[in-house]
């Protein structure tokens, strides 16, 4: 009996220290900003093969001065992102759920020194679509002009062309260029709910406050 309780309590406490570990592991819903602002990105992967059938692919870097993201993260996992100076955001586990107000792109060849300069124009002339004549075999994507590249609705990309001229979207990364700011996301339901009983609440005395004073004005009359 005595060996069969030792026994027991020895798997009772391996349990508890699995629970324990488990619970320690667990995801947490957090909503993730930019400590700072105009430090939201979106990058978008664009790969074709190229007439000679190598591979080539080009990013559009767009900027955004607010954005927001949800991420699951375990305690080890939380401290380790609000370690970093920038966080890419879909390194962890990541969902969308805004990015506000573009303000500029950038558009880059990863690895532009392994193209040669007729794969390098072959690029360019398959993805610009402005108003621009000459596509020397010095020219690249990132000579469209400056205000093309600068400003988001007067761009010479557009996901139309791309596709059209047979590139594909591979992946979006979506990160931070700063700090991230991390808030639990059921603290955030519990305020938006606290919100609105306050709302309802001040609605109700509103309400009674002017039946009162039509009771008042009727006794009156």
């Amino acid at each position: 009996m005595y060996l069969m309780s030792i026994f027991i309590n020895d798997m009772s406490w391996s349990e508890l220290e699995s629970d324990s570990e488990s619970e320690s592991d667990q995801q947490i819903e957090y909503v993730a900003t930019p400590a700072e602002g105009k430090s939201s990105y979106e990058t978008e992967q664009w790969i074709t093969t190229l007439k000679n059938g190598k591979f080539a692919m080009f990013e559009i870097t767009t900027f955004f001065r607010y954005g927001e993201f949800t991420l699951y993260l375990t305690d080890a996992e939380k401290k380790e992102v609000l370690a970093l100076d920038e966080v890419v955001l879909t390194d962890w586990n990541c969902e969308f759920i805004c990015n506000n107000d573009g303000f500029c792109k950038n558009v880059d060849i990863p690895n532009k020194n392994k193209y040669t300069p007729n794969e390098l124009e072959e690029i360019s002339k398959s993805v610009h679509v402005c108003n621009k004549s000459d596509h020397s075999r010095e020219s690249d994507i990132n000579e469209c002009g400056d205000d093309a590249e600068t400003y988001l609705g007067v761009g010479c990309f557009y996901d139309e062309t791309l596709q059209q001229n047979g590139w594909t979207l591979d992946e979006t990364i979506y990160g931070f260029q700063c700090k991230c700011d991390l808030t639990n996301a059921v603290a955030i339901e519990f305020e938006v709910e606290v919100e609105v009983e306050v709302e309802v609440e001040v609605e109700v005395e509103v309400e009674v406050e002017v039946e009162e004073e039509e009771e008042e004005l009727a006794n009156m009359v």
